[in-house]
């Protein structure tokens, strides 16, 4: 086994989660500042403050990066965040596939967000998964509620993207949702992916 697999959270037909590492913040220094990631907002200002980002990470979250399963090549990263044992809940965020061509035409991003929610609902038995979404990165609200998560709300002018003030899309997942209708969306979507390749 590859030694990038050690301690490897979730895996998957095409991807698997691994833990974030300091040798990771070179790659993920580039993916941050990259056009396509400029909606997310924070980006770090330089490696050694990704870096310093990466090793001071709180216990309430988990950031993973995305890798092939049919090569280790990094190829994005998601986070579990806010992670509330008492309520139950947990936060899905920081979602950015930062090698796009090389996963064209593969259900990558769709097995990462699989992997994340097999994690917080099976293994965890957390009742909901929440996030949020800059109303200025629409195509990521289409994608989250195009797999299953419902939206539920807007907090106007909660955020400063490229410096611009802009609303924050409250979107949710209850676990029920996702054992009802959601967890067999994404198989059926990785599934037909597959047979088109």
């Amino acid at each position: 086994m590859n030694k990038d697999r050690d301690g490897v959270a979730a895996s998957g037909t095409w991807c698997y989660l691994r833990p974030i590492h300091s040798s990771d913040a070179a790659k993920t220094f580039e993916w941050r500042n990259s056009d396509r990631a400029s909606s997310l907002g924070g980006a770090p200002t330089d490696a050694e403050s990704q870096i310093h980002w990466i090793a001071t990470r709180p216990e309430s979250e988990l950031n993973f990066i995305i890798c092939l399963t049919t090569d280790d090549i990094p190829v994005g990263m998601i986070s579990i965040t806010d992670i509330d044992q008492h309520h139950r809940t947990a936060q899905t965020s920081r979602f950015l596939i930062g090698e796009e061509k090389r996963v064209a035409g593969f259900p990558v991003a769709i097995e990462a967000m699989y992997l994340c929610y097999e994690k917080i609902f099976l293994e965890w038995k957390m009742r909901k998964v929440w996030g949020f979404v800059a109303s200025s990165n629409w195509r990521m609200v289409k994608w989250q509620t195009s797999l299953g998560m419902k939206k539920e709300g807007v907090q106007e002018q909660q955020l400063i993207v490229g410096g611009q003030v802009v609303d924050a899309v409250l979107l949710g997942l209850t676990r029920e949702r996702y054992l009802e209708y959601v967890q067999n969306r994404l198989l059926t979507m990785i599934q037909l992916m597959k047979s088109k390749r």
